[in-house]
């Protein structure tokens, strides 16, 4: 996932499923991180804000929540 993150940084499908694969190797932090990367681009190209269902796994995972 991050090739295609790499290629297309507003795939969002791609960045939860980046987030969900670097949450569940441990990397908690950088999944963290990957989201505030995803929202910096979204807000800066489309003047947006991530979907509903990133924004709850980034609470999941803010949280410490199993993913």
């Amino acid at each position: 996932y991050g090739r295609l993150v790499a290629t297309d940084e507003l795939s969002e499908e791609a960045q939860r499923r980046l987030m969900l694969c670097l949450a569940r190797s441990g990397d908690r932090v950088e999944a963290l991180r990957q989201y505030e990367r995803l929202r910096g681009v979204l807000r800066k190209d489309l003047d947006a804000e991530p979907e509903s269902e990133t924004t709850a796994l980034f609470d999941r995972l803010r949280r410490a929540e199993r993913v």
